[in-house]
């Protein structure tokens, strides 16, 4: 099964000029950089595996995060209705969308 990615936040991969294109998908990055880390989820070697359900993972900070996952730590929480979310930027956007406004 081929995995397919979605930006998840707005960091500098997402930028909104994206000048790197994909050969195989076509997608657009705003860096080689992010490119190139876009590029196992054609071939399917990532340089990361999560022992505990075998997702591949491109970055040791996107293994960390996932790891937080699966250790059900939840320290980020929203003010207003207290959903709690392991990255702070899941919570921006929990802010963002949720409650049409900027986390304090």
């Amino acid at each position: 099964m081929q995995e397919t990615a979605t930006p998840r936040r707005s960091d500098s991969c997402a930028a909104s000029s994206r000048n790197h294109s994909c050969s195989l998908c076509g997608r657009s990055f705003s860096s080689a950089h992010c490119l190139r880390l876009h590029e196992p989820i054609h071939s399917g070697r990532y340089p990361y595996r999560c022992e505990i359900c075998g997702q591949g993972i491109v970055s040791t900070s996107n293994y960390r995060r996932h790891l937080a996952t699966h250790a059900g730590t939840r320290d980020y929480k929203c003010t207003l209705c207290m959903q709690a979310y392991t990255c702070s930027w899941s919570l921006k956007r929990h802010f963002r969308l949720i409650h049409k406004q900027q986390p304090d």
